[in-house]
């Protein structure tokens, strides 16, 4: 969402890349617009991160969470990435704009979940690395786990 309203505004009051029907009602296609960047927000934000989960349980990352900042940006970057992504769709594909951006919905979640993964990989290394410098062991307590002191 914080780069979906700038690029919104741009797209609508600077650039007017608004439907023939919505040339006079600016505001109203704006509107449209952020409607739409916020169910694109949900949609591939709730499937990328119910992804991520089940990835990192099938590749046993359970104890290690990619860092939020992560997500943030890989949110970001695919919001910035999709405008590019339907101009050029619509001047190659004039005919097939709506299926140009179901492919990007699904482009969009597997590289966050791509992004998301090798994060958790990459936090997972970090700890192994600590653990074994400091000679304990290199498993990370889950978090359900009881520690006994």
């Amino acid at each position: 969402m914080c780069a979906a309203l700038p690029i919104a505004a741009a797209s609508v009051y600077l650039l007017h890349d608004v439907d023939r029907d919505m040339l006079g009602r600016l505001n109203d296609a704006f509107l449209g617009l952020c409607t739409e960047s916020t169910l694109f927000a949900l949609v591939v934000g709730g499937a990328a991160g119910l992804l991520a989960t089940l990835g990192r349980s099938v590749l046993h990352l359970g104890g290690y969470s990619p860092r939020a900042i992560t997500g943030f940006f890989a949110g970001i970057g695919v919001t910035i990435c999709q405008y590019p992504w339907d101009i050029v769709a619509r001047k190659l594909f004039p005919g097939l704009q709506q299926t140009s951006l179901s492919v990007y919905i699904f482009v969009a979640m597997f590289a966050c979940v791509v992004v998301l993964l090798r994060d958790a990989f990459k936090q997972k290394r970090i700890l192994e690395a600590a653990s074994s410098s400091s000679g304990t062991s290199t498993h990370a307590p889950r978090t359900n786990e009881r520690t006994v002191s």
